[in-house]
Formats: structure tokens, sequence, C-alpha cells
């Protein structure tokens, strides 16, 4: 019998890489079927992960036990992988409920602008090393 933690990783694990595999293959789909190509399989895949981490974190809050592995399974595994942003979303409206909207905004912004920037200094430093 494995530790808990140790299955607690490789739930996470094997999901995450399900959840990879699911990104790619849905965005890779919208992509091919959408016309004007763009960023369209990015959103599409962010919105249904964010639609999804609310569906089922409802649900597990309402069913499922907190030591399940039900939760690491989809949540932190396989919509963590999926989608990075549901994640962020759902962080983004519990800051909202629990501290105000302020604060929620405050993170939005954060997130964005300064993840922006953050890309920006990255990839004129690899500019410089290359």
């Amino acid at each position: 019998m494995l530790p808990a933690w140790m299955m607690q990783v490789l739930t996470i694990g094997f999901a995450g890489a399900l959840g990879a595999i699911s990104r790619w293959g849905v965005s890779y789909w919208v992509q091919s079927a959408h016309p004007l190509r763009g960023h369209w399989g990015t959103l599409v895949v962010n919105l249904i992960g964010c639609f999804l981490f609310g569906l089922l974190w409802q649900l597990f809050v309402d069913r499922v036990p907190s030591e399940s592995h039900l939760r690491d399974f989809f949540l932190i595994g396989l919509l963590g992988s999926f989608t990075t942003f549901s994640t962020f979303a759902h962080d983004t409206h519990q800051l909202h409920t629990s501290h105000g909207l302020l604060l929620a905004l405050g993170n939005i912004a954060l997130s964005v602008i300064v993840g922006w920037a953050a890309l920006v200094v990255g990839i004129s430093l690899g500019k410089l090393l290359g």
C-alpha cells in the first residue's frame, strides 16, 4: 500500500498528463476548425476550464469529502493542467467573496499586467542571451 502523499502525487500527475493532452487536443481542434485561426483555441480552453472548475468545485463542496482524491484528480491535476486560468478565476472569485471587489480586481490587474510584463522581460532577456 502506498503512503497517502504518494497516492496524491500519482493521482495529480496522471490527471495532469490527461489535462495537458486534452488542452492540446481541444485547442488544436478549435484552431483547425476556425477560419481566422488566431488564439481561439486558448480562449475556448480557458472558458471550458473555468466552467468545469466552477461546476466541479460546487459539486465537490456539496457532495464529496475534502480528503477524496477526486478533488485532486479533477481540480488540481486535470483542470490544473488543462488551464491554470480556471484556477486564477476561482482564486479571484474567492478573493471577491471573502475580501471584496477591490482585492479581486487588484488580483486581476496584477496577474494580467505584471504577468505580461514578466513575459516581455523574459523575451527581452532571451533575445540578449540568444
